[in-house]
């Protein structure tokens, strides 16, 4: 009986609700067609109507089930508006940085393991900060292929010592999925719009990469060839290093001014928080790689407290 459980228990709940989209084990779920319903008394369009998936083989779990025989919809059931909108491909490849990037808020919180079991728990306050999608983007490198990437640290304060994220992003992703979420309604509603005018004015600068000074002297000899005599001359015991005793370990570490690198840039520093209570949209504009920049539509004549709208969520397919 053990193993029976342990090994339901690894294969986890994948069978779909077509009522709620949640995701059940095998023994919740039972399933039916569309003439079976009818047989029980079911008109056809309230069968096409609750049930927002649509397969050959409807299956509801116990709560749908009860309420859809009782010729009832469920409160949240997927019908009402709490289905997720399909995600575009510009949005899918984003990574966890990328997406802070073009979200207007940004969570600051610490998401911590909880023992053994490796389930994760929130400790202390999450604190929601607006930021300026614009102002974001703008600090991305002027030109970029597809292929270039920049090491980018987000910082709570620029002050701080340790950033809250530091990733490899890709500008030429992140342009992509800013240009399409500015032009969704729930953008257009916030105001939040894209200036590419410094795009246009620096398309064509070049700019050297100097780290420095002494980079900007050119050695003319490299090209004259003045020097190659000198290789006749040349015994490789002659290169040895000034210090090796520094290099004759692993433990030592070349990289100097590690925390130096990439560029790091605060922000939501001098913004004020505001409270996730008072901020009605604050899950459409933290979590855009999710909502697709569009607000939820559920129906007027439901009514769902935050709770219930979460749980529907978080157990959704």
């Amino acid at each position: 009986m053990k193993s029976n459980y342990e090994s339901k228990i690894k294969e986890g709940p994948t069978h779909i609700c077509s009522c709620c989209g949640g995701l059940w084990f095998a023994y919740s779920i039972r399933e039916y067609t569309v003439e079976m319903l009818v047989k029980k008394g079911l008109k056809t369009e309230f069968i096409n109507t609750v049930c927002y998936l649509k397969h050959a083989i409807i299956k509801l779990c116990a709560t749908c089930r009860k309420d859809i025989m009782s010729n009832k919809i469920l409160n949240l059931a997927l019908s009402n508006g709490l289905a997720f909108y399909a995600i575009p491909d510009c949005l899918k490849i984003l990574t966890e940085l990328e997406e802070r990037l073009i979200s207007p808020r940004i969570p600051f919180m610490v998401i911590r393991t909880l023992g053994f079991s490796k389930q994760f728990g929130l400790k202390g306050n999450l604190v929601n900060v607006l930021m300026n999608v614009d102002t974001n983007v703008s600090i991305l490198p002027r030109s970029f292929s597809d292929t270039y990437t920049i090491q980018l640290k987000l910082m709570r304060q620029m002050k701080n010592k340790n950033a809250f994220m530091y990733e490899t992003i890709r500008p030429k992703v992140v342009h992509t999925a800013v240009k399409y979420l500015v032009e969704q309604e729930l953008y257009k509603d916030e105001g939040i719009v894209i200036s590419n005018d410094w795009i246009k004015e620096y398309r064509n600068e070049k700019e050297n990469f100097i780290v420095h000074n002494e980079d900007k002297k050119f050695n003319e000899t490299v090209n004259t060839g003045e020097n190659f005599d000198h290789d006749d001359n040349w015994n490789e015991s002659d290169d040895k290093p000034i210090n090796p005793v520094t290099t004759e370990t692993l433990l030592n570490d070349e990289t100097e001014d590690q925390n130096d690198t990439g560029i790091k840039f605060a922000p939501g520093e001098n913004n004020r928080p505001i409270s996730v209570l008072m901020d009605l949209k604050v899950d459409e504009l933290t979590f855009p790689k999710i909502y697709c920049g569009k607000q939820r539509k559920i129906k007027e004549n439901v009514k769902l407290t935050y709770a219930k709208i979460a749980k529907s969520e978080l157990r959704m397919y």
